[in-house]
């Protein structure tokens, strides 16, 4: 009896042998041949089962900043540099609102009675109306002069303190506390954002091949003013699709109906800037034109009232008012 199943156990053996040998033999015939994924990918031979669990690797020139993470809609760094035709516009009978009193960034009220403006330093907030020149001090506090804003019934203005607070200062010198202004265009490490709104994500403007900064949203908020610190000043629908390069410039102030900006352009030495001009550039690159065109004078950080019809702007501590000359313009051929 011992000896049967002696010899039943050596079968059993032998049987599982031949299996083993038979099942390896069929994994190593498998494992040469591809094996199809998703989209018809194939894993090379060489491929082990923890390659399959590895992320994808990333895009070189994917954003991985806090904002583009969630960003909606990435730009596409398009840029367009057109061939600019200069145009026939003009600033015409300028005159100073001011005296030579080191004044700087003039800045139009909503409803274009008042010209708000400050010192070199930001130190102060002065007002004036450009009809009748009378400068009124609205605050001395040093700072306050940096970043002011009309809020929009042109009454009074959001400033930031010199502590970090907000304020609305009236136009009759009254002072109140005052929440921050929500930005929809924004700066982020050289990169610049637009968001429609504080529930909505971000959505990145400017490309990577500068860093930009000094963004400027337009009146119908559909495109964006930004300035490259290599590359110049930029004209952007607010998605980033398509970026008109304006070239070499400075402060832009958007017209009323969004079509173009007026800037500056400065120029000078290694040693100093010995002269600037207004210019004036169309949103959608048909136009690049000098409006003052003044050797020797330096018409610097122009502002457009909201009506379109008048520059105020500032040359050797003084802020004066022009009225913009936009004549008939002549039919451009098409290109």
């Amino acid at each position: 009896m011992r000896r049967v199943v002696v010899i039943v156990f050596v079968v059993m053996l032998a049987v599982l042998s031949v299996a083993a040998t038979l099942y390896i033999s069929h994994l190593q015939n498998k494992r040469k041949r591809p094996v199809p994924l998703a989209g018809d990918t194939e894993i090379p031979e060489t491929v082990q089962p923890t390659d399959l669990l590895k992320p994808p690797p990333a895009e070189a020139d994917t954003d991985t900043s806090p904002a583009a993470s969630t960003a909606a809609t990435p730009a596409r760094e398009v840029i367009v540099y057109p061939d600019w035709v200069s145009g026939n516009d003009s600033v015409k009978d300028a005159r100073p609102v001011t005296d030579s009193g080191g004044y700087v960034r003039p800045l139009w009220s909503p409803v274009g009675l008042d010209i708000v403006f400050t010192r070199a330093d930001g130190t102060g907030l002065y007002v004036t109306a450009p009809n009748k020149p009378d400068v009124r001090v609205l605050s001395s506090d040093p700072g306050v002069g940096r970043a002011p804003r009309w809020n929009i019934d042109g009454m009074s203005l959001h400033v930031r303190e010199p502590d970090g607070q907000y304020s609305n200062i009236m136009i009759t010198g009254e002072k109140y506390p005052a929440p921050p202004i929500f930005e929809k265009v924004f700066e982020r490490d050289g990169v610049i954002y637009f968001q429609p709104d504080i529930d909505q994500p971000p959505r990145r403007v400017s490309g990577s091949h500068d860093r930009f900064r000094s963004p400027v949203l337009s009146p119908d908020e559909t495109r964006v003013a930004y300035l490259g610190l290599q590359t110049g000043l930029y004209l952007s629908p607010v998605d980033g699709s398509e970026a008109v390069s304006v070239g070499r410039g400075f402060n832009p102030s958007w017209l009323p109906d969004s079509s173009g900006i007026v800037y500056d352009i400065p120029t000078g030495d290694a040693n100093a800037i010995v002269d600037a001009d207004l210019w004036y550039a169309a949103a959608d690159g048909t136009e690049r034109t000098n409006l003052t065109n003044t050797p020797g004078v330096m018409e610097v950080e122009p502002h457009v009232s909201m009506d379109g019809e008048w520059i105020a702007f500032s040359s050797g501590g003084t802020i004066y008012v022009g009225r913009f000359h936009r004549p008939a313009r002549a039919v451009v051929p098409p290109r």
